[in-house]
């Protein structure tokens, strides 16, 4: 069942769907994205290691916000010198 941080993308109109899991003592998310045009596979953002449903109910919420506004980017071709150059820049010190 979709959690209160599933969504509508208002840019495609494509629903946002997110689960919650229990795997032992912890809590994970994924949130579906939709499929790749090119490829036919399913495109999801996942993270897993909360102590409680509802912080990873809050961190799926951020990341949909996040993945709608344009902050959280998919892409399968970017390389690990263009993510630390992009990291740099915008995130250390």
């Amino acid at each position: 069942m979709p959690c209160s941080c599933s969504r509508m993308n208002p840019s495609n109109r494509a629903r946002l769907a997110a689960s919650h899991t229990k795997r032992g003592s912890t809590w994970s998310f994924a949130i579906t994205l939709g499929t790749d045009p090119e490829t036919g596979k399913r495109k999801q953002i996942t993270r897993s290691g909360f102590k409680t449903k509802k912080e990873a109910e809050s961190t799926c919420a951020e990341m949909i916000t996040k993945y709608e506004t344009g902050e959280v980017v998919i892409s399968k071709k970017q390389t690990l010198a263009s993510y630390l150059e992009f990291w740099l820049e915008n995130h250390a010190k």
